[in-house]
């Protein structure tokens, strides 16, 4: 019992692990995707938008107050500009440079400059399109200084990145490790317990001799080749004495050494099961054979047998019988072989009867007799 729940309880903690290494596994494959798919953030795209339309708005103004016509370009130029500021403030909530509220405040004042020297609201010639200039430079260099944070927090967050990346695909190699431990030994489990069922299937759990199954599959794989054999049906006698006076733990323990023996003389050549109970079956293929390993089992018991000191008196009714062609089912040749066993019963045990056929005649006259 104890080692049927040692056993449970290891089984129990195979499947813990195969569960646990399953999830975290699948946890860490998502987060590895996840760093895998990570890039760097809008803003900083927005962020570099922004400088270089600047950069060529100021060029434009600068043209301007040359002289020259660039009237279209620099409405167009403010246009882009001015969308650009609208883009990065939108989208500036998970920007690196805003990890200090004053940046976004500062950003903010130079937009609303921007916005005061509208060409299409102000006219810009003279101290007005100085003063766009100056603030325009202002706000350019501003922008330059928040690039500069927003790639400082992107190196970081990349280094941050590849160490994060390290250490999930080294968990998610233990992991791995743990789940393919756990599925191998769950495997093998597997594969051991459907062993153990498909041995159980054919063979006697006490003795591991071959059961009534696999004595059906022998006898007609014989009558499919047309092999002829004879069967001995042994009966153990007394057996019920030794369950009643010693207990059924020796008379277990006296089966299987009786099981042990049988096999012993047979050897490979001949096929040895137990039907049930006390009886076995012992199929060879000749009569000298048969009758010679009949004579070998009761040599077994002729004197008591010592099973955990206690001495067991017991004997064997062996019935024989040959297999011919007229038996159809499998169940008739043991049908006379036990015929022949209860004839050893009635000469008193420790003995072995060979079956024979009662002649036509008898048969008739013993119909006629009285019941």
């Amino acid at each position: 019992m104890m080692m049927r729940y040692k056993k449970m309880y290891f089984l129990l903690l195979i499947v813990l692990l195969f569960i646990i290494s399953a999830g975290a596994s699948l946890i860490l494959l998502n987060k590895n995707q996840e760093l895998l798919l990570w890039n760097e953030r809008a803003s900083g795209r927005s962020l570099m938008q922004l400088v270089i339309l600047q950069q060529s708005y100021l060029n434009l103004m600068l043209q301007h107050q040359r002289g020259d016509d660039v009237s279209e370009q620099l409405l167009t130029s403010y246009d882009l500009t001015w969308s650009a500021y609208q883009s990065l403030l939108k989208g500036s909530k998970n920007a690196y440079f805003i990890s200090e509220g004053q940046r976004i405040n500062r950003l903010k004042y130079f937009f609303t400059l921007f916005k005061e020297n509208d060409p299409t609201q102000v006219n810009l010639t003279g101290e007005q399109l100085n003063t766009a200039l100056y603030n325009t430079q202002e706000a350019h260099n501003y922008s330059l200084e928040l690039l500069n944070h927003e790639f400082q927090g992107y190196s970081r967050m990349t280094h941050q990145r590849n160490l994060e990346s390290v250490r999930v695909n080294e968990i998610m190699i233990i992991g791995l490790i743990g789940l393919t431990f756990s599925g191998t030994i769950f495997l093998l489990i597997i594969l051991r317990e459907r062993r153990k069922m498909t041995y159980l299937a054919f063979h006697d759990p006490l003795t591991e001799l071959a059961n009534r199954t696999a004595l059906k599959e022998k006898v007609t794989e014989l009558q499919n080749n047309k092999i002829s054999f004879y069967t001995l049906l042994i009966d153990i006698d007394r057996f019920k004495a030794v369950n009643d006076n010693f207990g059924h733990d020796v008379g277990d323990k006296l089966l299987i050494y009786l099981s042990d023996e049988m096999a012993k003389i047979c050897g490979e050549l001949e096929f040895v099961a137990r039907l049930g109970g006390d009886e076995f079956t012992i199929i060879c293929y000749s009569k000298k054979a048969a009758e010679k390993i009949a004579l070998k089992l009761l040599d077994i018991t002729k004197n008591t047998i010592n099973i955990k000191e206690k001495n067991c008196d017991i004997g064997m009714s062996i019935g024989i019988s040959f297999s011919k062609s007229k038996h159809k089912a499998w169940v008739d040749i043991f049908k006379e072989a036990d015929v022949a066993m209860y004839q050893a019963k009635e000469k008193g045990g420790d003995d072995y009867h060979i079956y024979e056929p009662v002649p036509v005649s008898n048969r008739q006259l013993n119909l006629q007799l009285p019941t």
